[in-house]
Parts: structure tokens; sequence; C-alpha cells
């Protein structure tokens, strides 16, 4: 048993306050008598003994400090320790991320997880509640303080693992919220604290319980991180880069396959604890993508032991430059490579042409072409904007968005700009760069189509003069174009990606490695949102035109983070403690489960009270 609340031991004061005052009462009973001779010795007799005959004839006395001891007990706050229920409104946080896969023996550690929690479900009291919720990228409460038993059991066997991303400090916060509504409730996280995200300014309430029940023990893994495939001018390449998470070293064998499962290579390798091992591979046959496994003893995380590479191609792209005629702009970009332009002076009237991107230099479609747009230079109002003017351009250029690719290795602050393009904002277009208070450069989507916009007019500006022109063109390009020039790249579970179409296709299909089809509208423009399932592997994308079936493909997999499987104990009192230090701290944590009493002394004392007052009615001492 463990007292809560020890500070209230002053309240033992009460029990001496009690005996005194018994001990101070007098009585006085009119008696007759014979003699007075025999008082000397009685009046000794009774100084010496009157005291303790007081105390031990007097049941309500002994009821009182019975009362009194009870209510004492109960105001330090007594708890039975336990490893069933935290409180008797128990939250319960379950860790489903990819590392829970871990092998432990024979079970994985959700496995386990499952195990302990069923425990507290078959330990559960009808005035006892369960709250259960998931630690996804959006915390998800499945079931909320439920007393039923077979409720919670079905909910609990039905959570299956989530290869996406994990929002512990999310989590924490929803589950610490409903903890501060009521209480009596505690949070019980059951996870192998592996990859915990949580904030160095996370804390939680003195007054609500928690306790971390660490999953697993097991800490060696190697992962396939990376897996890179492309065609060079000596023929295709790849590299494939391992990580060694634990601590020991590791020996295995890798092995590559080609799409017709046909292996071309076996490669032995060993790789120090906590290191990283890369193999480059040669002269690799033609295949539209590219299998790499990993064979590795006391190896114990088998979902991040293999990675599917798709080819990078250079694809060749189309373009349609609109313009009166600007011979920096068109020379620009008929140098970049695996692009054909076309020259327009005037917008076409029906707009028939296909191309996968339409710039227009100064003129201004009345309806939206099919590809992606660069617009260069607007100068009338169209549906989807108001020209709004001309502003001069004062001081210097300034980049509000980084990491867009548009903006990549282009030195904005070397142009000079003399005269801005004002437009009204648009719905699905942000700022990359601005001058002062206006857009320099915004792009985004709109009605399903890809759009930069540059606000200036090339005439104006001496951008056309520097290196920083062609860089910014090829940037624009590269990011309008539908067609897999580059992979898609490597995405996550539950992830929303944008895929890129080709112009003038008819039906588009996206295949999940289970081999379920969505169909994808071809309203919803060449650049269309898709919500990645939750599934790792390989997925297809399917295209068909009037002439041919266009096949290209994307990787899903487990995020890099969840291959480190060490375990770890969540300490909100040192979340930026060190492994060892945790490991240490593991026996002395205070946040336990417990089972308050205090109730039950309550109960007791008003008993005992009852029983007093009956013993008092009926005259008793």
């Amino acid at each position: 048993m463990v007292w809560l609340a020890l500070q209230n031991l002053y309240f033992l004061l009460i029990i001496p306050i009690i005996l005194l005052l018994y001990l101070l009462k007098k009585k006085y009973e009119d008696q007759e008598i014979s003699s007075i001779l025999l008082w000397r010795r009685m009046i000794l007799d009774i100084e010496a003994n009157q005291w303790w005959k007081r105390l031990q004839k007097n049941l309500l006395l002994f009821l009182q400090l019975l009362f009194a001891i009870l209510l004492i007990l109960a105001l330090l706050k007594p708890v039975f320790p336990t490893e069933q229920l935290i409180a008797n409104h128990s939250i319960i946080v379950l860790d489903n991320s990819a590392s829970m896969l871990t092998k432990e023996k024979d079970n994985t550690r959700f496995e386990l997880a499952k195990e302990e929690i069923q425990k507290r479900i078959k330990a559960l009291s009808s005035n006892q509640f369960i709250t259960l919720i998931l630690a996804e990228e959006k915390p998800r409460v499945l079931i909320s303080k439920s007393s039923n038993k077979d409720q919670i059991r079905n909910i609990l066997n039905s959570i299956s693992i989530n290869f996406g991303t994990t929002d512990d400090s999310a989590a924490f916060s929803l589950a610490h919220s409903i903890a501060m509504t009521e209480k009596d409730t505690g949070i019980l996280w059951v996870s192998d604290g592996a990859n915990q995200t949580f904030s160095t300014t996370e804390s939680i309430s003195k007054e609500i319980p928690f306790q971390h029940l660490m999953i697993g023990a097991v800490r060696e893994n190697v992962a396939i991180t990376s897996f890179v495939t492309m065609e060079m001018s000596k023929g295709i390449q790849g590299i494939i880069k391992m990580d060694n998470t634990g601590s020991s070293e590791k020996q295995g064998k890798l092995y590559v396959y080609t799409d017709e499962k046909q292996l071309i290579d076996v490669h032995s390798f060993e790789i120090k604890g906590k290191s990283s091992y890369s193999y480059l591979l040669n002269s690799l046959p033609k295949s539209r993508y590219y299998f790499g496994m990993l064979e590795v003893e006391g190896d114990f995380l088998e979902q991040d032991n293999q990675l599917y590479s798709v080819l990078y191609q250079n694809n060749e792209r189309t373009g349609i430059l609109v313009t009166e005629g600007n011979r920096f702009l068109q020379q620009g970009l008929s140098l970049m490579q695996n692009f054909q332009l076309t020259k327009l002076e005037q917008v076409p009237d029906q707009m028939e042409e296909k191309a996968d991107i339409w710039i227009f230099d100064k003129q201004i479609p009345t309806k939206l072409p099919e590809g992606n747009l660069l617009i260069i230079a607007p100068t009338q109002s169209t549906p989807w904007w108001s020209y709004l003017g001309e502003k001069e351009g004062q001081g210097t250029p300034e980049v509000m968005k980084k990491d867009h690719s548009v903006n990549q290795h282009v030195p904005w602050e070397q142009v000079y700009i003399n005269k801005l393009i004002k437009l009204e904002s648009m719905d699905g277009l942000e700022t990359l760069v601005r001058l002062g208070d206006e857009p320099v450069v915004t792009a985004g989507i709109v009605e399903g189509r890809k759009i930069v916009i540059l606000h200036f007019d090339l005439q104006q500006s001496d951008m056309s003069l520097r290196p920083a022109f062609p860089i910014f063109l090829h940037n624009v390009v590269q990011w309008l174009t539908p067609k897999q020039s580059l992979p898609i790249g490597n995405a996550t579970a539950d992830e929303l990606i944008t895929i890129p179409f080709t112009a003038n296709t008819i039906d588009r299909k996206i295949i999940s490695p289970s081999g379920e089809e969505t169909t994808i509208d071809i309203n919803h423009g060449l650049n269309p949102l898709y919500k990645v399932p939750n599934q790792i592997g390989l997925y297809q994308i399917s295209e068909k035109n009037e002439v041919e079936e266009l096949q290209r493909f994307f990787t899903v997999s487990i995020n890099e983070e969840e291959s480190n499987i060490v375990p770890k104990m969540i300490n909100f009192s040192n979340i930026e403690a060190n492994e060892d230090e945790q490991s240490n701290q593991i026996a002395d944590n205070k946040n336990i489960g417990y089972r308050d009493l205090s109730y039950w002394f309550i109960w007791l004392a008003l008993i005992v009270l009852i029983v007093e007052g009956f013993f008092y009615y009926r005259g008793y001492e």
C-alpha cells in the first residue's frame, strides 16, 4: 500500500485531543455512606487508577477514536499499486506503428501489447471505465469511457498496424485533455517508445497518474533505407543504402531482382553497429523496376528488409509557347533536354492542341488548356483572377518558400525588377517569391492544373540576363511536367500525394500492392491528390489514351525512423535524457498504476459513526 498524502499526518493530533477531553470530563454522583473513616484510602486509590478505568470502560471513546483514525487514513489517500488498471477511468494509448512489428520470441510487440491490454480489460469492474486511443498521425478515440468488456475486446482485436506516421505529442495532448476533465483518471501508454516524438516541453499534471508500459527488449535490426536506380551513359546503375540501428556487427546477404523476378545480383556484406553501408550496382539489365531484399541473421524487423526502386527515365516532354516574340524565353526553353517546344504567336481559338506544358507570355487564354501552365506577365482580367494594374518594384526579392522545387538554386536576391503586375489573389496558389508586399512568383494547383505565374514582364527586369533565368526555367518545367521524368518518390502509408498524369489520357487507375484498383476521374485534372492506403510495396499507375496503355510505378515503404527498434522508457521528467539514463530510471518511475482505497475508509468511518450513534442512543458510555 502507498500513501499519496502523508502531509495530512498532522490530523493525528485529533486523537490526543479526544483522549484529553475524556480525561478532563468529571462525573459526580450523590450517595449516602455510613462513615468517612475509609475516605482517605479510597481517594488515594481513585487518584492512582481513575484515568485508566475511565478509558477502559468507555465504549463510545473507542468508537470515536476508530472513527477519527479511519477519517485520517482516508485523508492520507491510501492506494494499492496494481498492474491492472491505472485508475477508475483508464485512458489507454496504444502505439500501432511499424516498429511494433518487431519480433519478440514467438510474438510481435504489437501482439504482446494487445495481450497486456486484455489483462486490463479482464480486471475491469463495473464501476471502472476504459478509453482507448490510437497514437497515429491524427490520434483516434476508438472507444470512450466504456466498461463493456466484450465491446472493448472486439475493438482491440480489430486494430491493425499503421505503416504511416505517428504523432505522439498529439495523442498525449488528447489523452491529457480528457484526463483533466474528471477526477480519478489516469493514462496508460502502451508502446515500445522506440521513436517517441514528444516535445521537450511536454508535461503532465501531478494529479494525473501516468504509466508507460514499455513493450519489447530486442535492439538489433538492419534495414534497406534507400534504393535508387537510373539510366546513365554507361548503362543502368543503382545504389542501395543499408543501416544497422543495433549495437552489434551484422553479417548478411543482399539479393537484387528485376520486375520479372530474375535474380541479378547477390552480395555478402558486414556492417558495424550503428552505422551505414552502401553498395553500388553496375550494368543492370533493363527493367521497369528492381527489388532488393536482405537476409540477416538476428534481425527482428522484417518489413524494412525489402524495398523497390523505380527506374529513372528521361521521358520526352512537350510544350507550347504562346508569345509575340521573346528571344531569351524561347532560347532558354529550346535548350532544355527532352523538351519539344512549339511556338505560337497568338492564343488558339479552340485550344485543341495537346501539350504537357503551356507557356503564355503576356497573353491569356479565355479557356484553360488541358496541360499545366506557366503564365508570364498577365495584363488582363480572367475568370480566375482580376488584373489590378502595375506597381513600381523597390528593393530585393525575398524567397518565401525556400524548399519549393521552383526556387531551388535560384539567386533571387541578384534579380532587379522594375515593375510588378498586381493580381487579385487566387485560391490554390501560394506566394513563392515576393518584393515588398507584392508577389513576384506564385504557384499551385487550380482546377487540377499546376500553374506558375511570373508577376513581371521579363523586359522590365534583368532576369533574362542572369544565370538565375535558365535555372528558374528548368525548375519550372520540371515541376510542371506531368510525366514521370523523375520517380514520384518513396511515399508513406496514409500520405496525401500528388500523382502527375499525362495529357490526353482517358482511363486512369492506381493499383495497390494487394491488387485493388482506384479509378481517377479525368475531370480532376492532371495532378489529382491521392490518399495512399495503409499498404507498403509497389504501386502501379495505369493510363490509357487512344493509341496505347502507359504504365508507371512508385513505392510505399515504412518510415525510415521505424527501423530504429531500440525500446525506450517514456518519462516526462527526463525526455531529453539519454538511453542509459532512462534505463536507470525505469525502476524509480513513480508514475505507476494504483487503485484508490480512500473511499473504503470513508465508508468504514460512516459505519462506525452509525454504530456509535446507536450505542449513544441506548445510553452506553
